[in-house]
């Protein structure tokens, strides 16, 4: 093949290939100015001293590998960011995502590698930051956002040592309002309850990720 035209602009560069010069289309190529960089020095081209593939530079199957990879990069990197700039994720669910979108695993690593490099993906925080988000605004005890955690696909070590971390006074708060929503007359003196509805009660809060420990310590005012 041939390639027709290189454009280049601060963004990006486009470059698009023809297998003859005659015809309209080809194959285009989207590629980000470091991956540009980054495919010349492959291909035996000196970018620090000016030297680039041009238009008109005939591309053997190696060169259009390169450029192909170089495209899939970039547009990892890009859906990535994309992702990124709407929500947190794990490492995982963007791998998966990515993928989905058709790219190859190791453009998706690549675009992550890029990403934490740059200092705009780092998964500690972002699962840190779930977890947080998960007991301010859903209440739930410590297993509970353990396993929001685990279906967010963090790596388990991440995922326990943010839950251990969580502000234990907002832990006991979460499970104040819970008892208040679920059941306020565990928290009376005494309490009104028959046994069975007051274990059917604090049953349902440990389906809220309360330990039963916690939960006869909050009921007793402790």
């Amino acid at each position: 093949m041939i390639l027709r035209s290189v454009r280049e602009t601060k963004e990006c560069v486009l470059l698009t290939a023809v297998s003859d010069l005659s015809e309209n289309g080809g194959e285009e190529f989207f590629l980000s100015p470091s991956e540009w960089k980054r495919v010349n020095r492959l291909l035996g081209y000196d970018p620090d001293a000016g030297l680039f593939l041009r238009a008109g530079a005939l591309l053997d199957e190696v060169m259009l590998g390169r450029l192909r990879e170089a495209a899939q990069r970039t547009g990892a990197l890009r859906a990535a960011a994309a992702m990124l700039s709407q929500s947190d994720h794990s490492r995982a669910q963007l791998i998966r995502r990515l993928r989905a979108k058709g790219y190859p695993e190791d453009a998706a690593q690549s675009a992550l590698e890029r990403l934490e490099q740059k200092g705009f993906f780092d998964e500690e925080s972002a699962c840190r930051r779930y977890a947080e988000a998960i007991l301010h605004t859903k209440r739930y005890g410590r297993r509970r956002i353990l396993d929001a955690l685990l279906a967010k696909r963090y790596p388990s070590e991440l995922a326990r040592a943010a839950v251990d971390d969580l502000d234990e006074e907002e832990l006991r708060a979460a499970l104040r309002d819970q008892i208040r929503r679920k059941c306020p007359a565990l928290a009376e003196r005494p309490c009104p309850l028959e046994r069975a509805q007051k274990q059917k009660a604090i049953s349902a809060l440990m389906r809220l990720g309360f330990s039963a420990e916690e939960i006869l310590e909050a009921i007793r005012g402790e």
